[in-house]
């Protein structure tokens, strides 16, 4: 959290620096790139130092998960042998469940970062849409020149926190994978339990 916090405070910092600079017609597009490609290279630095604690977290939260999964099946044959209610597996099922989407939201700050730095969307803040906005105002022939180079760039070089096997961490990504958890969840429990008791 602590670096994802100090990655978002850099790129506010250059992107209200884009509208300052901007509004006053004295930004230099080709500083501005050097200044895009030196974040892009720290947010690379970000996603390696990220993975690997990401990947052991991951690990054991899917050994808690497997031993929640367990349970939540012997105590459900359990307590169907003895005609019980089924209480107590019903816990390590939601705990299997809250340790899923836990997991889901520990990614928010990465996404955050992701999303500052590229998010197209009208009603968010990003270096790009600030970028985009820029191009309205009147600018010297040569700065415009500049000003084009640097779009360019900006399109072509998706910069954010980026993780192997995932790809570019955005919020789309946490909703895509909640709602397949969120639909995978219960059709997995009934198979299972329809085999536990069966």
């Amino acid at each position: 959290y602590f670096i994802a916090e100090v990655c978002i405070n850099e790129i506010e910092r250059l992107r209200l620096r884009m509208e300052v600079y901007g509004s006053k017609g004295n930004l230099n597009w080709r500083e501005f790139a050097g200044m895009h490609h030196y974040l892009d290279r720290s947010l690379t630095a970000v996603s390696r130092m990220a993975a690997w604690p990401l990947f052991v977290g991951l690990c054991g939260i899917t050994l808690l998960g497997c031993i929640c999964l367990v349970g939540g099946l012997r105590s459900w044959r359990e307590a169907a042998r003895a005609g019980e209610t089924q209480t107590r597996s019903l816990i390590y099922f939601m705990s299997l469940f809250t340790l899923s989407g836990g997991t889901l939201l520990t990614l928010a700050p990465m996404c955050r970062v992701t999303e500052l730095c590229m998010a197209d969307n009208s009603e968010k803040t990003s270096l790009l849409l600030t970028a985009l906005q820029q191009g309205h105002r009147y600018m010297a022939p040569e700065t415009r020149s500049e000003y084009n180079s640097f779009m360019l760039y900006i399109h072509n070089t998706k910069i954010g926190v980026e993780l192997p096997g995932f790809g570019h961490m955005t919020f789309s990504f946490i909703i895509s994978k909640g709602v397949t958890l969120a639909s995978a969840i219960p059709i997995l429990l009934t198979m299972f339990i329809d085999s536990a008791t069966s």
